[in-house]
């Protein structure tokens, strides 16, 4: 599992706008994966970063000229997504915490510059893998 779109706040159906942007050369990416820009191409994710995108389709190792589906992150986006690792001092409603190395989950890892994935709902979470509920800065 990765960051899946479960609500779109401003009412409209939860379904995002799909894009099809160029993908970084030499990346791979999955579906549900965080996505930046790097050298005016898609890239993976991860730490405490901006997240500006979601891959919508699997593309392993993108060619130079490789367009990848993904749809554009807005601030009245809500994604579920599983957590790496647990921590009940790091993990609160509110709190920012940094994407994992993949861009498929979240981790315990409290956020220092205010990016990462803000947590909303902690879903009961309790252990690895469970999922949270949360925006992207």
């Amino acid at each position: 599992m990765a960051f899946k779109t479960i609500k779109i706040l401003s009412g409209r159906a939860n379904v995002p706008e799909t894009l099809i942007l160029p993908a970084k050369s030499g990346e791979s990416f999955s579906v549900g994966q965080a996505l930046t820009v790097s050298g005016g191409a898609l890239s993976g994710a991860s730490g405490d970063t901006d997240v500006f995108y979601i891959s919508l389709e699997n593309l392993d190792n993108a060619t130079a000229d490789a367009k990848l589906a993904c749809c554009r992150v807005t601030p009245d986006m809500l994604f579920e997504v599983p957590v790496s690792a647990y921590s009940a001092s790091v993990q609160k409603l509110g709190a920012h915490v940094t994407i994992s190395s993949d861009g498929l989950e979240v981790t315990a890892t409290a956020a220092s510059s205010g990016f990462g994935a803000e947590i909303v709902d902690l879903n009961s979470a309790a252990a690895a893998g469970d999922k949270i509920i949360c925006a992207l800065k």
